[in-house]
């Protein structure tokens, strides 16, 4: 790493379980990386515990369209995979993100969730106009209120295809969420639940039955 890295065909690139002594030599990694189509990250880190600044992953990865981001901690700015096509992410990368960015050309995405599931939910809805594909890991996470958006937002009006709800205890919330989806998405097609192990089964019950008689809007 003590030159510039230059991998002129590379397309693919896992990073896992990786410790960098500071964040200038992932930074350098990237950036000879210029037809890179496809990133996974699992639990990398810094020795130095620095924070990457987001302005350096700037123009990194202009060919990407596929990323999995899943690390402990947002080292990963949000930035650098708002043009991929496809996305798995887990929510330790919005920890340090006031506004996501609006991502243009995403259409499937998988978010794992553990705390303020349905407000950050809302928010990717939002910022994500063409998505086909949405699944959701909800992990761990307190029975939050789902609140109805004001303005039904752009992807499932016209867009969304395949909606899965897993990990699901049968939580209001859940079923007032899947409602939702069920109600405003105008060309849905699938809509999976898949319920956690830990499920009370009388909550599952109750929820399988409400969505079944459920009339799709």
């Amino acid at each position: 790493f003590s030159h510039q890295m230059d991998f002129p065909i590379l397309k693919i690139l896992h990073l896992k379980r990786m410790v960098f002594e500071r964040h200038e030599l992932l930074v350098k990694l990237l950036s000879g990386c210029q037809i890179l189509e496809e990133l996974e990250i699992k639990y990398l880190c810094f020795r130095n515990g620095s924070r990457v600044p987001a302005k350096e992953f700037d123009g990194l990865l202009p060919s990407l369209v596929r990323a999995k981001i899943y690390c402990h901690d947002s080292i990963i700015p949000l930035h650098l995979v708002r043009n991929v096509e496809t996305l798995h992410m887990e929510q330790a990368q919005l920890k340090c993100c006031r506004k996501l960015p609006m991502f243009h050309n995403l259409t499937h995405v998988k978010l794992k969730f553990f705390f303020n599931m349905w407000g950050w939910l809302q928010q990717m809805l939002q910022q994500n106009h063409k998505l086909q594909s949405l699944i959701i890991h909800g992990c761990e996470y307190r029975d939050e209120s789902w609140n109805d958006p004001p303005i039904v937002p752009k992807c499932l009006s016209l867009h969304l295809r395949t909606c899965c709800l897993a990990y699901c205890k049968g939580t209001e919330s859940e079923l007032q969420f899947a409602k939702y989806i069920l109600q405003n998405s105008k060309i849905l097609m699938t809509m999976k639940i898949k319920y956690d192990h830990c499920a009370d089964i009388n909550a599952k019950y109750q929820m399988t039955t409400e969505l079944s008689l459920f009339t799709k809007g």
